[in-house]
């Protein structure tokens, strides 16, 4: 079992590009509940998750090709461990755009929700 400190020491920068993007979409998402009667920010709100979760397939991809250029330069008895501990420390900022995918698709559900149901009711 991983903890969630050392998740976020594999992703490095990758994971703080897509917990950046997963920030702002809960922001947005949180605008548009507090403001729902003023403020129509559907299509942003929805945007933003499937942003996070390529944003995080991206840094699997850049964590992936640094993991497997590194290969290259190992002797042939060492690659296979290395091959598999590279693959997943790579997978990291995946993990963490999956997870915040989800917490961002729960807020945002509740705003487009409560954006329905107000602009539903007269005044």
């Amino acid at each position: 079992m991983i903890d969630v400190g050392s998740l976020f020491e594999e992703a490095g920068i990758s994971g703080l590009v897509v917990v950046a993007f997963a920030a702002f979409g809960l922001f947005l998402a949180v605008v548009q509940l507090a403001l729902a009667k003023v403020v129509e920010l559907g299509p942003v709100v929805i945007a933003s998750v499937p942003i996070t979760l390529l944003a995080g397939a991206l840094g699997a991809l850049r964590e992936l090709s640094r993991a497997f250029s590194a290969l290259a330069m190992v002797e042939p008895d060492l690659k296979l461990r290395l091959a598999a501990v590279g693959t997943a420390e790579a997978l990291a900022p995946l993990v963490i755009a999956l997870v915040a995918g989800l917490v961002q698709l729960f807020f945002v559900s509740v705003a487009l929700t409560v954006r329905a149901n107000v602009s539903r009711r007269p005044g």
